[in-house]
């Protein structure tokens, strides 16, 4: 009986993590199909975001079968979905930005609204917070494997605006408008990049006053992209 037990408890908790695989598949694979009714169809030769997705997609370990159905539109995951923007405000007035892919606006807005009241916060009215943050395009490379330096130059003259820089990657801005054209410019000359997409940058940051507040809003945080409809949560918090 021991034995049985033993068992059940390890298939419960594969259960657990095929779940949880299988949840954030889906988000990978909405992340193609909204790339390819945002960034110019299913060619990934000419769309730069789609490649960008599909290699986070495979990263992932996402089956390529699943992958395969998306691009030919043979996917249940292939459909139109609405890309919303709720905003919210977290621990001592910090600002968030909630980007969704959803296919049920109703559902969507009331779990968002439900996971910030929980968690001490509250979902905003539109623009409320919005204005403190600019929509940028952003590129995210790994540059280990090539000069640091001369990578920046050649970005800035391909339009890039403004580099942050950590110690293995580079995160670059650039005009939303241009972000596919910039990309596709990286692209040629560095590989794929890690990631391409449209991003809230603040134009100013803000520091939290106790340990307290910062755990807080991890668990925020948390929270959100857990939810199946959340694809990214920005704030203004350094």
């Amino acid at each position: 009986m021991a034995g049985h037990s033993q068992f059940k408890n390890i298939m419960h908790r594969k259960s657990a993590q095929d779940a949880k695989r299988s949840k954030m598949f889906g988000k990978f694979l909405r992340e193609i199909s909204v790339a390819i009714q945002e960034g110019g169809g299913r060619d990934l030769s000419s769309n730069p975001a789609l490649r960008s997705a599909v290699a986070k997609a495979k990263q992932a370990n996402v089956p390529n079968a699943n992958i395969a159905k998306i691009l030919k539109g043979n996917s249940q995951e292939d459909r139109p979905y609405e890309i919303l923007r709720y905003e919210g405000l977290g621990p001592a007035n910090s600002a968030l930005i909630v980007d969704i892919i959803t296919d049920n606006r109703n559902r969507s807005a009331c779990d968002i609204r439900t996971i910030f009241y929980k968690h001490g916060g509250r979902m905003t009215d539109s623009n409320t917070v919005g204005f403190m943050f600019e929509r940028k395009g952003m590129i995210l490379y790994e540059v280990t494997k090539f000069h640091k330096e001369d990578f920046i130059l050649f970005a800035l003259d391909s339009g890039i605006q403004d580099v942050e820089e950590a110690e293995e990657s580079c995160v670059l801005f650039c005009a939303l408008e241009r972000l596919h054209q910039v990309a596709d410019q990286l692209e040629k000359k560095f590989g794929l990049a890690k990631e391409v997409q449209a991003a809230w940058w603040p134009h100013h940051w803000v520091e939290l006053p106790d340990a307290e507040s910062y755990d807080k809003l991890d668990q925020l945080h948390s929270a959100l992209t857990q939810h199946d409809d959340v694809q990214r949560v920005w704030d203004n918090v350094i």
